[in-house]
């Protein structure tokens, strides 16, 4: 299946492989690209402080968003997979804080093509993308 293939239904959901087994700068030939640069530039992800991207067999999360910047002083990510509309495999996962205003985590990659992640801090504040959820597609 191609990559076009994923964007037949107009869609601002990036693709990621998950099958990449190298640092990203294509040196396996598969046209991988760092979703975090992607994000800065197609998709308003970046802006509100959400990346992801593969390393190896895992999908990292990155978090920097409304939440921190609101002084949370813990942060889940609730991920599931499949249809943003009808999550699978929901799992809710404690960030580990890297800095004061970033949180990060790696979780292993699913045989699924969407990972689909909303934010909450520990007094049960939500970031779930006024309502979108944030949604990649991995390749």
């Amino acid at each position: 299946m191609g990559i076009l293939d994923f964007f037949k239904k107009k869609s601002s959901v990036p693709v990621i492989n998950a099958d990449c087994k190298s640092s990203g700068c294509n040196e396996c030939g598969c046209e991988s690209f760092d979703v975090e640069l992607a994000d800065e530039i197609l998709y308003d992800n970046y802006s509100k402080g959400v990346t992801v991207s593969t390393v190896g067999d895992k999908v990292k999360l990155t978090y920097s968003g409304l939440l921190t910047k609101s002084g949370a002083s813990g942060v889940f990510a609730v991920v599931g997979f499949g249809d943003n509309d009808d999550w699978q495999n929901t799992s809710t996962y404690p960030m580990n804080s890297t800095n004061q205003h970033m949180y990060e985590l790696s979780i292993p990659a699913v045989d699924s093509k969407q990972i689909n992640v909303a934010f909450k801090d520990d007094a049960n504040n939500w970031d779930n993308n006024s309502g979108e959820n944030y949604s990649f597609y991995i390749q």
